[in-house]
């Protein structure tokens, strides 16, 4: 005679996902809304149904054992496929989450999404804009177009472009004072972004500079700002260069309302990367959307090679 099934409590599973991800019974407890009591009870409960522990009590915290950190993707993973076949059955109409930050979303993204409508007339895109990397596992979050270095533990990651930065400007800036050569850049009014995370030395006016020959020291920063989009804003209003990363700029160089006065455009090591969670099936809407936007970064790359030329050799541009 076959055994019953052993059905385990979903709030103990929920409970366990929240401890093993947070890695704290006080941060697991804000999260589901109950007390780090209740928390222990349940994980207690659960780690004697299964006969196995899951967590390590020390001085120091708690931390998963080896089994929990088996368990967790796989958990999370199920989770989110819950949450979804809910939300689809409560919303028949397909709907999408994407994250990405701001300043992709309103310079690049979203001109664009017009034409995914086209394509897919029946799918909502819902849009996330945020600087802090959404939890793929655990926000709802089906896609995300991040930038950085493409290494995302616990996530599937495809570089869909290499990144590179060049000084931009108004055209009419240009023809009241002209750009003279990498070294003639600390002659003018720099425009600085400070919302790129640490880590990258050339997406700053004095990394960038420094790797291209010219004294950085010598930088004329006049404007600092924590979001890409006021830093495009000053210039296109004509108040300095800004150091412009390409597929933030792209549009404004096609409809000339930005110039890249040296071809010295310099990678920055970093990227644009299609990402998702790991060991999750994705839904038919992802796997378009992800057609869609590898089709516009291919045609962003042939704009590239037109708009924003790589110097042969930066230094000697100078």
């Amino acid at each position: 005679m076959q055994s019953p099934r052993r059905r385990l409590p979903l709030r103990s599973i929920a409970v366990f996902e929240s401890v093993a991800r947070r890695r704290s019974f006080q941060a697991a407890a804000r999260e589901l809304f109950i007390t780090p009591s209740a928390v222990s009870q349940q994980i207690k409960k659960l780690e004697e149904q299964l006969s196995l522990r899951l967590f390590e009590r020390r001085a120091q915290g708690i931390v998963p054992t080896e089994a929990a950190l088996r368990l967790l993707p796989q958990v999370s993973g199920a989770l989110a496929e819950l949450d979804a076949a809910f939300t689809a059955a409560a919303d028949p109409v397909p709907c999408l989450t994407v994250s990405t930050l701001p300043s992709v979303a309103s310079a690049w993204l979203v001109p664009r999404l017009f034409r995914f409508r086209q394509r897919c007339p029946g799918i909502v895109v819902r849009l996330e804009t945020d600087a802090h990397l959404s939890d793929l596992q655990r926000d709802g979050v089906d896609l995300a177009l991040r930038y950085g270095f493409g290494a995302y533990p616990g996530l599937h990651s495809e570089k869909l472009l290499d990144e590179w930065c060049a000084p931009v400007g108004h055209p009419d800036y240009f023809r009241k004072r002209p750009l003279r050569g990498i070294a003639g850049i600390t002659d003018h009014p720099l425009i600085d972004d400070e919302s790129l995370f640490h880590g990258v030395p050339y997406n700053d006016w004095k990394g960038w500079l420094e790797r291209n020959g010219a004294d950085a020291s010598l930088a004329n920063i006049v404007m600092t700002f924590t979001d890409s989009g006021m830093v495009l804003k000053q210039a296109l209003a004509g108040q300095g260069l800004a150091l412009g990363r390409s597929l933030i700029v792209m549009d404004d160089l096609v409809h000339k309302s930005l110039r890249t006065p040296l071809a010295v455009a310099t990678p920055t090591g970093t990227g644009y990367h299609l990402v998702s969670a790991a060991g999750r099936p994705q839904k038919p809407e992802a796997r378009e959307f992800g057609a869609w936007i590898r089709e516009e970064f291919q045609h962003h790359r042939k704009l590239m090679r037109k708009h924003f030329p790589p110097a042969k050799t930066a230094r000697g541009n100078a």
